[in-house]
């Protein structure tokens, strides 16, 4: 039995040969989110798609206190939060990306343990967290603007509660990462100042 989503909660009971449950949340879908546009210019080449400030990710497995799961072999839970996109993407005709030089970025992957886990097997547990990210300013130097900011949270648990209970026929792991990479590249443009800052 496998079981995916974004937040999933599980409140009754499941019994099955393996347990799978799957929580994921990314940000590569962000231009078809409500609010985004896509705007290109002609006669400049000039290509601006607006993702609507898509910088939020939630993955989050919830087993609840009045659940439980009974599995003859194995039970696995993960959550994982990825980030890897721009808050705007600009593409100038033919030439590379541009890179906006301002990034806020949040995620998060829960795994809550309130209930009980059962199986003859392994039990695994995993909340995984990753964001990586870049800004840079040299397109936008000529326009006065000598800053490069990048804003990182990022938050990975697996907790298991004092309601919760797990049994396992061979081995049981509760594991939690979050691995964040960050770059901010500030040019000096008209005015004799720069500031490039990572804030994690």
């Amino acid at each position: 039995l496998e079981i995916n989503g974004k937040q999933i909660t599980i409140n009754g009971s499941i019994s099955a040969d393996n347990i799978v449950i799957k929580a994921s949340d990314d940000d590569t879908y962000a231009l078809s989110q409500e609010g985004s546009l896509s705007m290109s210019d002609t006669q400049t080449g000039i290509n601006l798609d607006f993702w609507n400030f898509d910088f939020a990710t939630d993955a989050r497995i919830l087993i609840a206190q009045s659940a439980t799961l009974n599995a003859v072999s194995n039970i696995t839970l993960s959550a994982a939060s990825v980030q890897t996109q721009p808050i705007f993407n600009f593409q100038l005709g033919d030439l590379a990306q541009v890179s906006f030089p301002m990034a806020i970025k949040v995620g998060s992957a829960d795994i809550g343990i309130e209930g009980t886990l059962n199986a003859g097997g392994r039990v695994d547990a995993e909340a995984t967290t990753r964001i990586n990210v870049k800004t840079n300013n040299e397109f936008f130097q000529r326009f006065r603007l000598p800053v490069s900011v990048v804003i990182v949270t990022a938050d990975a648990r697996t907790n298991l509660a004092e309601t919760g209970s797990i049994t396992s026929g061979s081995s049981t792991s509760l594991g939690s990462k979050a691995d964040v990479t960050t770059s901010a590249v500030a040019t000096i443009g008209l005015i004799p100042l720069s500031l490039a800052l990572s804030l994690v």
